[in-house]
């Protein structure tokens, strides 16, 4: 399944890419803006060329390459894990934060949010957590009604193609636990482990064994992400794209590199074919520092692959 997956996305952008880059995105200044950027930092003879070592892109998770709705899908992961769990061990439903996922509180769960990165799979093996995640992401959408991995957005999956056709080294950087976004990342964009950052757990080693400990190392949020960019990559991204407050630290790092560079908002106006939502205060700081702002409503021709 996830051979023939990443087949099938590899011939649909291959099919865009012989017609022209970006098949999936409208005729729009912003689709331009793109294209221009990414033809002059790869071209050696352009006054804006930077090399290939610095061409480094970064992106969201949730919101920004996939669907963040109803809710996350680690989020959405973890509580299915939860669920399931209880079944067989009632005595979950009296302990938290488990009681509160049960009963769906979410007062408790935004108040003690990082309870569930931590205590949801303590003591279990890395090939168990591997397991679960891609069973998960092979489960339909409760929305959708495709399997999560496939809820990718087909416009950015074919910018992230035309990145890494420029030389591009494309990263995630997302809140979701760091585990979690790798089994994503690579059935979704077949992108390698080390190309995934997110919130990272302590992880024991023993007799040749991984065990998820419940101490979470960081939250690779807000200035979060920014960390992880410098821990992981060591270099300051030339290309951002993010949806959320969340993200607008790592938006503010790249607009401090001293090279060429380009920063990217994904709107959500869809109704129809997603949802129409509102994150004015991003839409503010996007207007101030004249960040790209991408409407999917205008812009994207397709949404989902399978639209």
């Amino acid at each position: 399944m996830k051979r023939l997956s990443l087949f099938l996305l590899a011939l649909s952008l291959l099919a865009g890419c012989s017609k022209a880059p970006l098949p999936s995105w409208h005729e729009s200044p912003q689709k331009q803006r793109i294209l221009d950027f990414v033809g002059t930092v790869s071209n050696p003879a352009s006054n804006g060329f930077v090399p290939q070592s610095q061409r480094i892109a970064v992106f969201d998770l949730d919101g920004t390459l996939a669907s963040e709705k109803p809710n996350y899908s680690n989020y959405l992961f973890l509580t299915s894990f939860v669920q399931e769990a209880a079944s067989r061990h009632p005595q979950m439903k009296t302990v938290q934060p488990f009681a509160a996922i049960l009963d769906n509180d979410t007062n408790y769960l935004r108040s003690h949010y990082t309870d569930i990165y931590t205590q949801v799979f303590a003591d279990s093996s890395l090939q168990a957590y591997h397991r679960y995640a891609d069973a998960f992401l092979h489960t339909p959408h409760p929305l959708f009604k495709q399997p999560f991995y496939l809820t990718y957005y087909q416009p950015m999956a074919e910018l992230i193609q035309l990145l890494q056709q420029h030389q591009f080294k494309v990263f995630i950087c997302s809140g979701s636990q760091q585990e979690f976004v790798r089994r994503f990342g690579a059935l979704a964009f077949g992108l390698p482990p080390q190309q995934c950052i997110g919130s990272t757990m302590q992880w024991d080693y023993h007799n040749g064994r991984y065990t998820r400990t419940n101490q979470l190392l960081r939250l690779n949020d807000h200035a979060g992400k920014c960390q992880g960019i410098l821990d992981r990559i060591g270099t300051t991204p030339i290309l951002c794209v993010g949806n959320s407050t969340g993200d607008a630290a790592m938006l503010g790092l790249t607009d401090s590199s001293p090279l060429p560079h380009l920063n990217m908002i994904l709107i959500h106006d869809d109704a129809v074919r997603e949802f129409a939502y509102k994150k004015p205060a991003l839409e503010e700081l996007a207007t101030q520092h004249n960040w790209l702002q991408i409407s999917m409503k205008k812009q994207f021709k397709q949404v989902f692959s399978s639209q």
